[in-house]
């Protein structure tokens, strides 16, 4: 294993991959929002992140306008209920 962290988390979702072995990733100890798009590019489902970077995220331009299209969609579709509501 090397310092790259992102090359790390590829590596071992190789090794999980080619060996059929029933783990996941969580990868975290994410310096900036590069390091994070990169382990989602892989296909890691989990992260964790620190809240400056998860803000950097969240405060990106798509974001705003995404929430509001999925709010609207989510009330067309399910009303006010919530997803564990039946």
């Amino acid at each position: 294993m090397n310092g790259n962290g992102v090359e790390v988390v590829a590596d071992l979702q190789l090794l999980l991959d080619q060996n059929q072995l029933p783990a996941k990733i969580l990868a975290a100890s994410f310096k900036n929002t590069q390091q994070a798009m990169e382990v989602m590019k892989l296909g890691i489902e989990a992260i964790t992140l620190p809240t400056d970077v998860a803000a950097q995220m969240f405060a990106h331009p798509a974001v705003a306008p995404a929430v509001e299209q999925f709010d609207k969609d989510w009330k067309e579709a399910f009303g006010d209920k919530l997803s564990f509501e039946s």
